[in-house]
């Protein structure tokens, strides 16, 4: 009855005056037009007890999401690869005690006829865990959504799921290898002296100890001057490296997009311009080998506080306004990784979330090998006036 009655009351408009001035063509439009208006059910209302959609139904999406963006993690591919450890708790890595002593031209007698004194060694192992990551809440994906959206949401959430723990591993892994500048060298290394690999930053441009540079501190929540990156601290590291033994070869260092611009900007000055052509190019930016290290940069490292001998801050600290970032350098014997594939959780059709629900989980570790810390390193950033 209702609607007749909007037919009704359509025709009769229809039928006024002003519309039966205009030509037939233009009054048949009218007619139609204004039936459709008072027929057809209004889309914003409930009919037949179906939910309609409330005149938005259709929406234009593009066939492709733009995707978050990651950092590059390549520089794990410089650890030591140990995954096939993933599956336990915890991996002991075993470190061998000091050295035998050695005696030149000994009196004999050995020992007032006592023979040598006999000694042990003792070695100690290196205790790191597999740790567990997973997203803090799993993602839904209702069926409204599969349904209205035509790029493939599911595919973008896994996606994500899988840069943000690679991501947040590589952070962790940097965080593990750092060293803390207390650790005792074994004897026959510099006299079992105290490690110290915590260098800092110099600003020491163009070799020239009366040029030194500062830049405004770039870290999260930081604030005043930091003394730059320079080659200076890169010959540092590679003293420190020599004068311990490191291996020649394998020899790694991680720096932040930021400090690497300040190396560049120190390679290109007059003194080192033949050097930067030799180990920048300009064309990619790229820097590949420095003072024996492959380089490898990444948009963040790791940040120390500032104490006197800074300490590596732990993953997800509170930033602070004297926070100091590190470059890390290592060789690659001395410091391990391992990690298992992700896995996916899916739980299709869940009564409780209307939709389906995805989640996602790896094991991964690393650590340093050897108590000593032997084959790590770091340049911390000094703070200046």
């Amino acid at each position: 009855m209702k609607k007749i009655g909007s037919f009704l009351l359509a025709v009769a408009f229809a039928m006024a005056s002003p519309v039966r001035q205009m030509s037939g063509w233009v009054q048949l439009l009218v007619l139609t037009a204004v039936i459709a208006a008072f027929v057809l059910p209004n889309p914003r209302t409930y009919t037949s007890g179906r939910v309609t959609t409330a005149g938005i139904n259709k929406e234009a999406w593009e066939d492709h999401i733009e995707e978050n963006l990651f950092p590059d993690n390549d520089f794990m591919s410089g650890m030591m690869d140990e995954s096939e450890f993933v599956n336990y708790l915890t991996v002991h890595t075993p470190n061998a005690g000091n050295v035998p002593t050695i005696v030149v031209d000994p009196a004999f007698p050995l020992n007032g006829g006592n023979g040598l004194a006999v000694g042990q060694r003792t070695d100690t192992t290196v205790d790191w865990n597999i740790h567990v990551f997973t997203g803090s809440e799993p993602f839904v994906i209702t069926n409204a959504e599969e349904v209205q959206l035509s790029y493939d949401k599911m595919s973008s959430v896994l996606y994500d799921f899988e840069m943000v723990l690679q991501e947040t591993v590589a952070d962790w892994s940097i965080i593990n290898i750092a060293p803390t500048g207390t650790a005792t060298l074994p004897s026959n290394i510099l006299g079992g002296a105290t490690n110290n690999n915590i260098l800092r930053s110099s600003g020491i441009t163009n070799n020239d100890l009366e040029d030194v540079r500062k830049t405004a501190a770039y870290t999260l929540g930081a604030t005043g001057n930091r003394l730059n990156f320079t080659l200076y601290d890169l010959r540092q590291a590679k003293k420190l490296a020599d004068k311990q033994r490191w291996g020649k070869k394998d020899r790694h260092m991680l720096m932040s997009a930021d400090a690497a611009d300040q190396i560049v900007n120190d390679l290109i000055i007059t003194k080192y311009r033949q050097d930067a052509n030799n180990v920048y190019d300009s064309a990619t930016g790229d820097i590949d080998r420095l003072m024996g290290f492959k380089i490898w940069v990444r948009s963040n490292t790791c940040v120390y506080n500032n104490v006197e001998l800074p300490v590596v801050k732990a993953y997800g600290a509170a930033t602070a306004t004297d926070d100091n970032e590190a470059i890390i350098f290592w060789q690659k014997g001395c410091v391990a990784k391992a990690s298992g594939d992700i896995k996916i959780y899916e739980q299709l059709d869940s009564p409780k979330d209307l939709g389906d629900v995805y989640n996602a989980l790896v094991r991964a570790g690393a650590s340093k090998k050897r108590s000593s810390e032997l084959g790590v390193g770091a340049i911390v950033q000094t703070a200046a006036i």
